[in-house]
């Protein structure tokens, strides 16, 4: 009877031992790879399929393999899918900035691609070049508009641009007209005010706004007209007319 206790025994351990390796599942012993993979799963690393070429392929080409395709870009991501039709590829769009960019500051947008901004004088351009630098032209001002002066210069008083005209009131219902030429004003004076009897000397005291035309010849000795005005308190003449 004691051997058979023993066999009995054995028997019972075999079929426990049994019973245990069957409630173990095909994972056990892989806790620390699920762990890791799942870990993975929730990363913002795109998942490409097997086949994908390796850069994004133009839109509308033939594809054999049916596969979904992520590309970093400049801009964000370039997306590819092969699809029955050949590949679907997506770009995002590249945004240019809302400042006016530093010339050789870093550039994100795409080569082709040609940024503007207005100015003040017109418009900026930019655009990255082959090192991802911009590449910006700022349009220059224009010079500001000739201002006349406020009363008639004297003639041959310096003037700033060539070719200004400019008309003052003289007093007696009419305009006297100068014209910048050479740097100097030539005014066309129409009499107008009180005249000496006589030629009045350049430089000498004056009142009013008086504007006077005196016959005298020139240096060819031609007879003509010669203006003086009085201006600033002082007397002036010009060339003959």
């Amino acid at each position: 009877m004691k051997p058979l206790h023993f066999a009995a025994l054995a028997a019972f351990a075999a079929l426990a031992a049994l019973s245990a390796c069957s409630a173990r599942t095909p994972l056990d012993g892989f806790e620390g790879s699920l762990g890791a993979d799942a870990a993975d799963g929730g990363s913002d690393t795109p998942v490409v399929d097997p086949g994908c070429p390796s850069a994004a392929p133009v839109h509308g080409s033939a594809c054999s393999v049916f596969a979904t395709c992520t590309y970093p870009g400049k801009c964000g991501r370039t997306v590819s899918a092969c699809t029955s039709a050949g590949w679907s590829t997506t770009k995002s769009p590249c945004v240019c900035p809302l400042v006016i960019p530093t010339s050789g500051s870093p550039c994100t947008v795409e080569p082709a691609r040609v940024c503007e901004w207005p100015t003040s004088c017109g418009n900026a351009r930019g655009s990255c070049d082959a090192s991802d630098r911009w590449l910006v032209g700022v349009s220059p001002c224009p010079p500001p508009s000739p201002v006349c002066p406020a009363t008639r210069p004297a003639f041959g008083s310096p003037c700033d641009r060539n070719g200004m005209t400019c008309s003052w009131p003289n007093g007696c219902g009419e305009s006297d007209d100068g014209f910048c030429t050479d740097g100097k004003w030539k005014i066309d004076l129409k009499a107008c005010g009180t005249c000496p009897l006589f030629t009045p000397i350049p430089g000498r005291a004056c009142a009013g706004s008086a504007a006077c035309l005196y016959y005298s010849w020139d240096t060819s000795g031609t007879l003509c007209r010669k203006p003086c005005a009085c201006n600033t308190d002082a007397w002036s003449c010009g060339d003959c007319l």
